[in-house]
């Protein structure tokens, strides 16, 4: 009997463990967009390499060659875009193509309206691509993010402001 009542317990106390909102514990069903480039932004940051980075603004061009401080301000549009939130879980439609995973948003509210990850033979993301759009009577904005694994990130955005007009920028990051 009493053999009975500690593997109940010790049941319960496992299901109470499991169940908690410990994000370790929890699984995702989509891709980790927040762990992957957490993780990335740690690797680029202790490995410290030149960035040829170019931004645009409208016509106006600047470029550098420069090392990234702090890689994970650097990557914050990317790891935002993780669409692993619980209210979420059913807004958006999977497919699976080759070794190419492809989330499209069920809800044209969502800002996150599509996310294409191309996997190399190894199952690991070589290339991924995000689509941001939000708009309203006041605003309207397009945002395109590409990661190309230890190669390349750019940020594409539109933006278009009733009265302002229209204005268009692109950051792009060649990692040597």
């Amino acid at each position: 009997m009493k053999s009975r009542i500690a593997v109940s317990i010790c049941s319960l106390f496992l299901l109470a463990c499991t169940t908690t909102g410990n994000p370790a514990n929890s699984s995702k069903k989509y891709f980790d967009f927040d762990g992957f480039f957490k993780k990335q932004a740690v690797r680029l940051q202790s490995r410290n390499p030149l960035v040829n980075k170019t931004a645009t603004t409208n016509s106006e061009t600047e470029s550098k060659r420069l090392q990234i401080d702090n890689w994970e301000k650097e990557l914050e549009l990317f790891w935002k875009a993780d669409i692993n939130k619980p209210a979420w879980k059913e807004s958006y439609q999977i497919s699976l193509i080759g070794s190419t995973i492809s989330y499209l948003a069920i809800d044209s509210a969502l800002k996150t309206r599509k996310i294409t990850i191309e996997q190399d033979s190894n199952g690991k993301p070589s290339h991924i691509y995000i689509l941001n759009e939000v708009s309203n009577k006041l605003y309207s904005s397009i945002e395109e993010l590409d990661y190309f694994h230890d190669s390349l990130y750019s940020i594409k955005k539109t933006q278009k402001i009733l009265f302002l007009g229209e204005s268009n920028y692109l950051i792009r990051g060649s990692i040597q």
